[in-house]
C-alpha cells in the first residue's frame, strides 16, 4: 500500500451530515425516483405496510419508501413524534383528539383515525395529555 492511498477516510460533506441528523428537523427518504429531504413540519403521519412506509404529508401528498418504520422511527423526533401501534408514527402536531370509545384511536386534522395498541395506550395517553386514561 502507497502512503498516499492509505487509510481514506470517508466522510460526508457538513451538508449531508445536517440532513442525517434529527436534530436538524429534517429526515432523508429515498424512493425510486428522488432522495426526498422532508421537514419534520410536513409530515402528518408514516404508515407501515410490511417493509413499506408511506409518508402521508400535511398537504395529502404520499410518499412511498422501502424501509421499515422501525428503520425511521430513530430519526423521526421523539418529542415531536409517537408510535401509538406497530404500524404508525404520528407528528403530535396534527392530532385533534382522541377516541376512547368504543376503541382507543387518534383522530388526525386530516379526519384519519389512527389505531392506539392495548399494549400503547398507557404510554399513549400519558405523552398526549399527562393522565394514563383512555
Amino acid at each position: 500500500m502507497q502512503p498516499g492511498n492509505a487509510a481514506k477516510r470517508i466522510t460526508l460533506s457538513p451538508i449531508a451530515a445536517d440532513y442525517r441528523s434529527p436534530r436538524t428537523g429534517r429526515i432523508i427518504v429515498r424512493t425510486m425516483d428522488f432522495i426526498e429531504i422532508l421537514p419534520f413540519s410536513e409530515i402528518a403521519y408514516v404508515e407501515a405496510a410490511g417493509n413499506y412506509c408511506t409518508f402521508v404529508l400535511r398537504d395529502g401528498n404520499r410518499i412511498m419508501a422501502s424501509k421499515t418504520i422501525k428503520h425511521f422511527e430513530g430519526a423521526l423526533s421523539a418529542n415531536r413524534f409517537l408510535r401509538p401501534h406497530q404500524s404508525y408514527i404520528v407528528n403530535l402536531e396534527y392530532i385533534r383528539r382522541v377516541r376512547k370509545v368504543p376503541y382507543c384511536a387518534i383522530c388526525m386534522d386530516n379526519d384519519v383515525e389512527i389505531p392506539v395498541a392495548r399494549s400503547r395506550r398507557t404510554r399513549v395517553m400519558e405523552h398526549i395529555t399527562g393522565a394514563a386514561t383512555c
